[in-house]
């Protein structure tokens, strides 16, 4: 493959990324490790497989004996531009996000209160473990929709704050404050013994897995 107008947007120490056309193209130095670029490659189909709307991966290919990555190319602004022009205001972008990596700081999270700050630190870490853990065995399985609605089931009976899932909560539909900023005060926040049964079979068989692993 050759690039035809290529336009130079990002470079780092390992890959330069390219606006050719309607597509982007991020290169790789040829010491950068093949399975880094098929393992993102990988990554970025289950995550269009996920049903997320995300820039598709269109090719993998070589350039001048460099391996590259050829993406679809979407009109607009990121998230991280935007936040980048105006860095006197960073807090009003704060509720797209409960948790951030920062560079040469590490994880950060925030939330309602202390305690559900570090719950999802927790949350953090733990996924980064598991992510880790299900690489060495192949890589991770998206979950089904049925199986990501249960999980938000689980969570609305135990009545967890946060703004994800609000509008699964009967009383948010309803036009009322979902459990998930009334403090749990809802008819909807009471944990039931399914959704107790429930929370500790995902334990107990989280717990196993991690032990069969380490």
């Amino acid at each position: 493959m050759k690039l035809t107008n290529p336009e130079l947007i990002v470079k780092r120490s390992y890959k330069e990324v390219y606006k050719d056309g309607d597509k982007i193209v991020k290169i790789f130095e040829k010491d950068h490790p093949k399975s880094a670029v098929f393992n993102e490659a990988l990554n970025t189909v289950r995550v269009e497989e996920a049903g997320l709307d995300i820039p598709k991966l269109d090719e993998v290919t070589q350039i001048d004996e460099k391996w590259a990555l050829v993406i679809e190319c979407q009109a607009g602004e990121t998230l991280e531009t935007v936040m980048e022009k105006d860095p006197d205001n960073l807090e009003k972008y704060l509720p797209y996000f409960d948790a951030v990596l920062l560079e040469n700081h590490g994880a950060l999270t925030w939330s309602t209160d202390l305690n559900a700050a570090y719950m999802k630190m927790e949350s953090v870490e733990f996924y980064a473990q598991l992510l880790y853990q299900a690489k060495m065995l192949g890589g991770p399985k998206p979950l089904s929709e049925e199986q990501v609605q249960r999980l938000y089931e689980i969570r609305r009976k135990f009545g967890m704050k946060g703004k994800h899932p609000a509008d699964l909560c009967p009383n948010a539909k309803a036009g009322k404050p979902s459990c998930h900023s009334c403090g749990g005060n809802c008819s909807c926040g009471t944990v039931s013994s399914t959704a107790a049964n429930d929370a500790a079979l995902i334990a107990e068989i989280t717990k196993k897995v991690l032990a069969s692993l380490s």
